[in-house]
């Protein structure tokens, strides 16, 4: 099997997209409610924007669209919402499921690409839905000083997982995926790290739900960056090259560990 190289610098633009998208949520979480949706749904036109360009879906026009419909009905529905549950988010997701099969039944590719449009419809909508659980996070008493310390807990393992796969230390675990395992396993503890200092240092959350909302979060994060490698290694190879497409490891890792850090904070804050 070929052993594909690890492209250095694209190893660290892409935790500098990590460290960037991390100051971006977190600027906005300390802003009002409609300006922190605004943020997201720029997170989100970006998060739509690799994973179209990666994939190149049929009919992706319509894809795109009915997700960034679905996003910004999600983030209006956080905002306007009475309660902090993640009703909204349940019910633009059921919309764009709704969206999806009306829209790719109404398009004439035959049944194969019908298929393929309709699962990348349906998990694009997936990922999109993930950014707006923010909104709900800040609006909830503690949620705020949650959502800080998940979001660098996050960043922190994406961006030192992807600096530490430069050095050539370590096993793969795919010889087709350029992801040694020691970057991923500095990343999450740098995650835990970060997690643990910050609740310290600006919040008075307890040390052991720093370290158990740090593991989670920063093991999503870094989980779903990796399952991108993989999907990268499955198609054609060329995407190695395309900046756009290769972003979509950063920017997935975010849309994963917010509604896990929400996961985490209904569960842990409640032990």
């Amino acid at each position: 099997m070929r052993r594909v190289p690890v492209y250095k610098l694209r190893s660290l633009v892409l935790a500098g997209i990590a460290v960037l998208l991390t100051g971006v949520l977190l600027v906005g979480a300390r802003q009002n409610h409609w300006v922190y949706a605004g943020v997201l749904l720029a997170v989100q036109l970006l998060c739509v924007a690799t994973w179209i360009r990666a994939t190149k879906p049929a009919g992706w026009a319509l894809v795109g669209g009915v997700a960034l419909l679905v996003g910004g009905l999600a983030d209006v529905g956080a905002v306007l919402w009475k309660s902090t549950s993640l009703a909204p988010v349940a019910y633009a997701l059921a919309t764009g499921f709704l969206l999806a099969v009306f829209g790719q039944l109404a398009r004439r590719d035959g049944r194969a690409r019908l298929t393929e449009a309709f699962a990348a419809n349906l998990s694009l909508n997936v990922l999109v839905v993930g950014y707006p659980v923010a909104l709900i996070l800040v609006r909830q008493d503690s949620g705020a000083r949650t959502l800080g310390v998940c979001l660098l807990a996050a960043g922190a393992a994406v961006a030192v997982a992807r600096i530490v796969d430069i050095v050539p230390v370590g096993p793969r675990l795919a010889p087709d995926v350029p992801r040694p395992l020691l970057g991923l396993l500095l990343g999450i503890v740098a995650g835990v790290g970060v997690a643990v200092a910050v609740a310290q240092l600006r919040t008075d959350l307890p040390v052991l739900h720093a370290v158990l909302m740090g593991v989670v979060t920063a093991g999503a994060a870094v989980l779903a960056d990796l399952a991108v490698a993989y999907f990268e290694a499955d198609e054609s190879g060329s995407e190695w090259t395309n900046w756009l497409a290769s972003a979509r490891g950063p920017v997935t890792a975010f849309a994963v560990a917010i509604p896990v850090a929400y996961v985490a904070s209904v569960l842990i804050q409640g032990v």
